[in-house]
């Protein structure tokens, strides 16, 4: 769905209503055609951005458990995710996501991800 993004490798750190949108916070797995894309860190097998999956024109949401219920993550890092997406794909009227937080389903007009130029 997005060009040199691989959604099975991004990873997200939250989500929020507003208004007419829902944002979920990403860490971008970014792959060589990407705009954005540079050279992997040290340790890294890809480059990672931060990021965030926008839908917009959202009627309804089906399935998205409060963030405070949510399995979270820890990272060798110490940091906390809510786990990588396994799938993004576009349905009939509007589209669904399924990560290790379950399955959503968000009827919008569109969705959109937009990358930080920082690391």
């Amino acid at each position: 769905m997005f060009e040199g993004v691989l959604i099975t490798d991004t990873f997200v750190l939250g989500w929020h209503r507003e208004g007419n949108r829902l944002v979920f916070a990403v860490e971008a797995s970014l792959w060589p055609g990407h705009p954005n894309y540079e050279p992997p860190r040290s340790g890294e097998w890809t480059c990672y951005k931060p990021g965030q999956l926008v839908f917009d024109g959202v009627e309804v949401v089906e399935g998205l458990p409060d963030m405070q219920s949510a399995q979270r993550y820890s990272d060798a890092d110490g940091s906390q995710d809510f786990g990588s997406l396994n799938e993004l794909v576009a349905e009939p009227g509007g589209y669904r996501i399924e990560g290790d937080f379950g399955v959503v389903r968000v009827r919008a007009a569109s969705v959109r991800l937009e990358v930080s130029d920082r690391t």
